[in-house]
């Protein structure tokens, strides 16, 4: 690529914009932070989702993330920014991108909420100070209402698809840098060749040119992975069945976890006014719902072809008598006495997932169902009480 190009002026007249290098690497996370548009994903295809930045410089155990991104599909993008004059660019970035994406690897959606986007939404680096207390599904949607995205999305369809990403370790990863070198184009594209459909690996070049009046950048997509990836959107699916979500929890777990399933689909036919089967593309679910009136459902419980039971902390503390925290703690404590897992102690606002393994024994099958039993019964008693 030249060191210049030519840009014209509204008199018509050329002028030559000569190749510059950004000052420190703090630059390019602003720029993909503040306009993430910058980067020249529409090279993956038309139908590219805009990511939502969900984190800067979120630490994890093994360092500190640059950006973090996610779409309306639930596809996590993790970002590493580096100059071409930092001697990491070369090697030590690819081990440094693919260990924040195998931390993240088997996240539960909870805590992907809680230990990057409510981390980002509640610091001073976040661009956007009006989202501070919301959640990401919620984010998700006013985002898509500003970006004046259409076609149908759903909140519970956006979750499962994030935890069934995070489950598989399927992300987006891009190194972000202002001059490729050979070395470092080389290494990315043999990893989109030979590495599965789990992750896709880019590097994104965005050289920056200026003259006295204008800024440009030029970017380019190094490493664009196979039509044989599976990293794209999903495609549409209808509400699941036992006949499909057996044979995937199958798949993903054993002959006990399925059995557990199937004990627990008979309990939710008999306990809940609705058992209702999710609409997932790539996972299923059956929920148990308590009607609150014309509108409104509670759902206590889902269980997952992912090997999961979700509790539905979060879905119910809208409804009396669980819309008091007392009444969410002990349902938690309750739970917590089983013995056979162990919910944290923040979880009661949440949707923290178990697995289904944890009721393999007949006692602690049983301990379960009574306890989720009672919690429909409560529910009941405040909806009939209005």
């Amino acid at each position: 690529m030249p060191d210049y190009i030519l840009t014209q002026d509204a008199a018509g007249k050329w002028h030559r914009a000569a190749e510059q290098d950004l000052p420190n690497e703090t630059v390019l996370q602003q720029l993909i932070r503040e306009h993430p548009e910058v980067l020249p994903l529409e090279d993956l295809g038309d139908d590219v989702p805009p990511l939502l930045i969900v984190g800067r410089e979120t630490a994890l155990l093994n360092g500190y993330v640059d950006v973090i991104g996610v779409d309306q599909d639930g596809l996590i993008t993790i970002v590493e920014c580096k100059l071409d004059r930092n001697p990491e660019v070369k090697r030590t970035v690819i081990g440094q991108v693919l260990g924040y994406g195998a931390y993240l690897w088997g996240m539960s959606y909870e805590q992907f909420e809680s230990d990057v986007v409510r981390k980002y939404f509640g610091s001073d680096r976040c661009h956007r100070p009006d989202w501070r207390d919301l959640a990401v599904d919620d984010a998700m949607q006013r985002f898509r209402e500003e970006q004046s995205l259409g076609g149908e999305w759903d909140k519970s369809a956006f979750r499962e698809q994030v935890t069934a990403n995070l489950q598989a370790g399927r992300f987006r990863l891009i190194i972000v840098v202002d001059k490729v070198n050979d070395e470092l184009r080389r290494t990315v594209e043999f990893l989109n060749t030979c590495t599965g459909p789990h992750f896709d690996i880019l590097c994104a070049e965005l050289r920056y040119y200026a003259t006295e009046t204008t800024r440009l950048l030029v970017p380019a997509l190094i490493g664009k992975p196979s039509s044989a990836k599976t990293t794209s959107k999903p495609s549409p699916s209808g509400n699941w069945t036992p006949e499909r979500f057996f044979p995937a929890l199958r798949e993903r777990t054993n002959d006990e976890s399925v059995q557990i399933a199937r004990r627990l689909l008979a309990w939710c036919d008999q306990t809940f006014d609705k058992t209702f089967w999710g609409t997932g593309t790539r996972s299923g679910s059956f929920n148990g719902l308590i009607r609150w009136d014309t509108e409104h459902v509670a759902n206590v419980v889902g269980v997952w072809t992912y090997g999961t039971i979700e509790i539905g902390f979060a879905y119910v503390k809208y409804y009396p008598p669980f819309d008091h925290e007392d009444k969410r703690r002990e349902w938690h404590r309750r739970l917590n006495e089983i013995g056979t897992f162990t919910l944290p102690e923040i979880s009661f606002n949440r949707r923290p997932n178990i697995p289904i393994s944890a009721l393999a024994t007949d006692i602690a099958f049983t301990q379960f169902t009574q306890v989720m039993q009672w919690v429909a019964a409560e529910l009941r008693t405040a909806r009939d009480a209005k």
